[in-house]
């Protein structure tokens, strides 16, 4: 680490890409979702699902998720539908339930109402593909093969550069994503386009076949 001084009493703290991805890991850990709140207004019949940290705080927009689904508000949160439908967007979001936890009514005041609260909570724990994919996003990058002749020179993380001897470039692109990592292969030659895309571990290669096979080689 170093630091560069602007002002008297003012720094810059200059972090390498190792400690700016410890500081990410940290705190995608600390605001990882340890419980999952089905909201139902007793008044409009939205119906809301947070996922909640250990705090029992939303860290992110992203955590608040509207459902859609059709319900009479007066049925509350723990209608089989609502509970279903808040099941499968966990599932997409990389989260079980806790072992034996089960959705129970909750109020922040008072007493929830037994069999039609308008809120409810369960304790959730991530999947082995969630814990996975945390690895590929703050670990080492992945390493990947280019076409014979198709060298790529490191940018930074996740991009990797390479110009020919006309100065048309092209770059490659790596995003780790929890139902399979993105390539993309850029060629940026006259204007930016997506030459070639594929997901998953080796999807590199398909980006490469593809644009190798749309200029004839």
């Amino acid at each position: 680490m170093s630091s560069t001084e602007e002002e008297p009493g003012n720094f810059t703290v200059k972090l390498t890409e190792a400690q700016r991805l410890d500081h990410a890991r940290r705190g995608e850990f600390g605001s990882r979702p340890a419980a999952a709140e089905i909201y139902t207004s007793p008044y409009l019949g939205g119906t809301v699902l947070r996922l909640l940290s250990k705090e029992h705080r939303v860290a992110s927009h992203r955590d608040v998720i509207r459902l859609s689904i059709e319900m009479c508000p007066v049925h509350g949160a723990m209608t089989d539908g609502v509970l279903d439908a808040a099941s499968k967007v966990l599932a997409l979001r990389g989260f079980n339930y806790a072992p034996g936890a089960k959705w129970a009514p909750y109020a922040r005041t008072g007493t929830p109402h037994p069999t039609r609260p308008d809120t409810t909570r369960v304790a959730i724990v991530p999947t082995d593909a969630y814990l996975a994919y945390v690895q590929r996003r703050f670990g080492p990058e992945p390493e990947f093969t280019a076409p014979d002749g198709m060298a790529f020179k490191r940018a930074h993380r996740g991009m990797w550069t390479r110009i020919n001897s006309r100065g048309g470039m092209l770059r490659l692109t790596w995003s780790p994503a929890l139902d399979g990592d993105i390539w993309r292969l850029w060629d940026e030659t006259d204007a930016p386009r997506i030459a070639g895309r594929g997901r998953g571990a080796n999807g590199f290669q398909k980006a490469f076949a593809e644009y190798l096979a749309a200029n004839g080689q």
